[in-house]
């Protein structure tokens, strides 16, 4: 059976409430759990020392007091009071002191400890609050006055501010409307895209533009779609280089490079780009112009500057080619001319003769070099089209070597081979005659006089091949690659009259009569040129002569 000891001991063990016993002295003799961790003292430290421990260092004077007051049972112990825990925290406790005397006339003092710091706390904060409140209660009063008039002109400013944001929203609104009609009615290309490089807009000129609908670009890689495959990585690494803050070269500018059209290849554009903001993200926006007709201007232009700058060279060429070769002919000339007007009646027919024969030749070879200049010059500047007509071959061929031979060119020299049978041919005369004749007289010119010229022409089923082969000086092979420029002369033709210009003339006239010119040839030994044109056999050739 419990004794009332043991129902004591207990008693104290659960109770939440500190409780300490202390002898008339004040030391303690026994503390309950709560007691110790309210003051953060352990049980066996505690039981002996006097309560002057838990005292505050202004309350230590007062412990004698306090004890007898205690001891006394009277009112004038303290009943709330601060006292300071083991770590130096003050605390705040409501106590309640009961003396008892023992049967041996011994004195205990039982005290009873509630811990109301958090409760005091709370008071004290409420009471501050409480006084803020007062004093915020009174001032809100004058504020609510002062800001109900503030209000009242916020709201009318409100108001207007409300009336001016809708006017602007309209203005906006009508502004973005004639911004996108005028992107869709633009001839240039608008494009923007995000900084992955993702289609964002697309409009009209550029659907025409790159053959790429606007639902089919939306959405899709700008790269893959107008970008050449050689530059998609520098593209692709524009955009990296930006979102990393690097400079560009090509934002704020305008540039000129190669874009794709779908299924048609590339072609150039100028393109300004620029980066704003969309949404709070990065775009790209650009302007896409079609420069294709321009660059092929700029490339008419500077073709025709270089053919106005040859133009100038081949005259200055000229001017000295005709200072130097017309002076010869002029001087023999001028000297035959002096001979017959002041020995006339001194001079045997035979001496007449061959002053008349020298003047001619002079004249003749003039007008040589003034037809072969007026020849070039015509096809330059007016190089016309062929003209076929029916020609019988062998016929032009053979008159062509006596009108030499008359000529006093050298004709004799010439052995003319024809090859084939169909003789009647679509051929332009002119044209054939301008190459024939200058190579055979080149061939003539370069070769000793004791020499012959090889003039074949072969007919083929649809073409005339004609090769001329003399046994001449032939022609070095430094100057073989110049051959064809006009007034270039080789290097070791000496002091062989020539203006440089018949084989420019042989090379302009094969060509517009669509034909192919060559040659081989051996300095020392001679050169052969062939060259072959178009030539159909003539359907309304007249009949062939009776033999």
């Amino acid at each position: 059976m419990t004794t009332v000891d043991e129902l004591f001991s207990a008693i104290l063990e659960v109770s939440p409430v500190g409780i300490a016993i202390a002898d008339d002295c004040g030391r303690y003799i026994d503390v309950n759990p709560a007691y110790c961790e309210m003051f953060g003292y352990t049980r066996e430290f505690l039981l002996g020392k006097t309560f002057g421990l838990i005292l505050l260092p202004e309350q230590k004077a007062l412990e004698s007091d306090i004890l007898a007051m205690a001891l006394a049972n009277d009112g004038g112990a303290p009943n709330e009071w601060q006292v300071m825990a083991s770590d130096g925290t003050y605390l705040t406790v409501r106590s309640n002191f009961r003396t008892l005397e023992l049967a041996d006339g011994r004195r205990r003092i039982i005290t009873a400890l509630h811990d109301i710091t958090a409760l005091h706390d709370t008071i004290k904060q409420l009471k501050d609050s409480e006084s803020r409140l007062q004093q915020t209660n009174e001032s809100l009063e004058s504020i609510v006055v002062a800001r109900t008039a503030s209000l009242a002109a916020a709201n009318q400013e409100l108001l207007e501010a409300i009336g001016q944001l809708e006017d602007t929203r309209r203005a906006l609104e009508e502004s973005e409307r004639s911004h996108r009609r005028l992107i869709e009615t633009a001839h240039d290309a608008v494009v923007t895209i995000d900084a992955n490089g993702a289609v964002l807009s697309w409009n009209q000129a550029a659907e025409q533009m790159f053959g790429w609908s606007t639902e089919e670009a939306m959405g899709g890689n700008l790269g893959d779609m107008i970008i050449p495959e050689g530059y998609r990585q520098r593209h692709a690494q524009g955009l990296r280089n930006f979102q990393n803050g690097k400079p560009s070269q090509i934002l704020n500018r305008t540039v000129e490079i190669f874009a794709l059209r779908r299924h048609r290849g590339g072609f150039p554009v100028e393109l300004s780009i620029w980066n704003h903001q969309r949404d709070g993200q990065t775009v790209f926006s650009a302007f896409i112009r079609d420069i294709t007709a321009r660059k092929q201007a700029e490339q008419e232009v500077l073709e025709a500057l270089e053919r106005a700058q040859e133009l100038a060279m081949l005259k200055s060429r000229f001017v000295s080619m005709t200072s130097h070769e017309f002076r010869t002919p002029l001087t023999i000339i001028k000297s035959s001319v002096d001979l017959l007007r002041d020995y006339r009646e001194h001079l045997d027919p035979t001496e007449y003769c061959r002053i008349i024969d020298d003047i001619d030749s002079g004249i003749r070879r003039m007008a040589n070099m003034l037809d072969q200049a007026l020849t070039l010059g015509r096809t330059d500047e007016n190089p016309g089209g062929m003209n076929p007509a029916a020609l019988s071959v062998t016929k032009w061929a053979h008159a062509l070597v006596d009108e030499l031979h008359l000529g006093n060119l050298g004709g004799e020299r010439i052995r003319l081979e024809i090859q084939g049978t169909q003789d009647w041919r679509m051929v332009d005369e002119r044209l054939l005659r301008q190459a024939t004749v200058n190579l055979l007289t080149n061939a003539l010119k370069y070769s000793p006089d004791n020499s012959s010229v090889e003039f074949t022409i072969a007919l083929q089923a649809d073409a005339l091949l004609v090769e001329i082969e003399d046994h001449g000086i032939g022609i070095p092979d430094k100057d073989q690659a110049k051959l064809f420029q006009s007034f270039f002369r080789a290097s070791n033709v000496g002091q062989i009259a020539g203006t440089g210009l018949g084989l420019s003339i042989v090379q302009k006239s094969i060509e517009l009569h669509g034909g192919r010119l060559d040659f081989r040839s051996i300095p020392g030994t001679g050169s052969r040129f062939w060259f072959n044109v178009p030539a159909l056999a003539a359907v309304d050739a007249p009949p062939a002569e009776p033999a």
